[in-house]
């Protein structure tokens, strides 16, 4: 079993069926805005794991997928979508709730991966990833940028969310 398949097992694995049965497809927020305005873009899709072994985040299992533009005035520009999977219970998808983290990332994979169904076990997730880097879908995708001002004080705070809104192959 991966470091990755034995922190997700630990931190998730408890709520991994209730994630697979409330999963949802929802964009989130990005870390480390890339340099695109917002708008439509197409790109190919890859998935990235890790479990930081330092800081506030050491042992959380993070699914990165990173959506590389493939045309036009941006070509090779890669905003990123990032999963932090921290075991959290999932919520009611028709709530006003964001769902968790493992619920979108479920939903994204059954949208990047059409034709398999959901991992019965959140251990197969590593595998379901490699199909993604496998097969490297095409989709069109939505960025959106804002820059939030932190009720604390201090600058604005940028944020960028990056949407996957349509398969294109």
């Amino acid at each position: 079993m991966s470091k990755f398949q034995k922190a997700l097992q630990s931190k998730a694995g408890k709520v991994s069926d209730q994630a697979r049965k409330a999963k949802v497809h929802r964009a989130g927020a990005s870390f480390g805005p890339v340099d695109i305005p917002d708008g439509s873009y197409t790109a190919i899709v890859s998935a990235s794991t890790d479990v930081p072994t330092k800081g506030k985040l050491e042992g959380i299992p993070i699914v990165r997928f990173t959506a590389t533009v493939d045309g036009g005035e941006h070509e090779g520009k890669e905003p990123k979508k990032t999963f932090f999977l921290q075991g959290k219970p999932p919520v009611d998808p028709k709530g006003d709730e964001i769902p968790t983290d493992e619920q979108q990332l479920l939903g994204l994979l059954e949208f990047l991966l059409p034709d398999v169904e959901s991992p019965e076990d959140i251990a197969q997730i590593e595998s379901y990833i490699e199909e993604v880097n496998n097969r490297l879908p095409l989709c069109t995708i939505g960025v959106r940028n804002r820059h939030v001002t932190p009720a604390t004080g201090g600058g604005p705070k940028h944020y960028q969310d990056v949407y996957f809104n349509k398969m294109l192959k």
